[in-house]
């Protein structure tokens, strides 16, 4: 099946934030009013960068659920062990998803789902459906989703994995 209906790009956030956040740690970008915009900086240039090489026709971003996913109640110590997200991090969810709205880009969020759930639902029905699409994660794990018609890319490396 040749993809026909356009170009699919799908954006894994945190990731981006956390990025974001930790890169400009020593000189984080603030803004007049002192609000760190660190991780909000790296995902509008990464949107940018991403428009620009891959001309999509479709573009999503996926985030993880505000609310504990079916994996917390099957194993309460799911993710137990990470340290909590720093503030500047939780400000910038809010800041993403004002700019993903500026820009007219669908934020999707599911209770109970992480952003991989989203990111595999979407990618494979996509490509199903006949899309060419771009998971944009340097999360090695979604590779399994890597096929036909499913490329990952990993912002920032600038090397596109697949199932080739």
């Amino acid at each position: 099946m040749t993809p026909t209906q356009g170009k699919l790009i799908v954006i894994d956030l945190m990731p981006i934030l956390y990025r974001g956040y930790f890169v400009f740690l020593s000189k984080p970008r603030r803004t007049a009013d002192g609000i760190n915009t660190s991780s909000l900086s790296l995902l509008a240039n990464t949107l940018e960068q991403m428009i620009r090489k891959f001309k999509p026709t479709h573009l999503a971003i996926a985030m993880e659920s505000a609310t504990p996913t079916f994996r917390h109640t099957l194993y309460p110590e799911y993710k137990a062990q990470r340290e909590k997200m720093p503030e500047d991090i939780v400000a910038a969810i809010l800041q993403a998803q004002e700019l993903a709205a500026a820009w007219g880009i669908k934020l999707i969020q599911a209770d109970g789902y992480e952003a991989d759930d989203i990111l595999g639902t979407l990618a494979t029905r996509g490509a199903a459906e006949g899309f060419e699409v771009i998971i944009a994660s340097p999360d090695k794990d979604l590779g399994q989703l890597a096929g036909e018609h499913i490329s990952i890319y990993r912002p920032g490396d600038d090397s596109p994995l697949s199932a080739e």
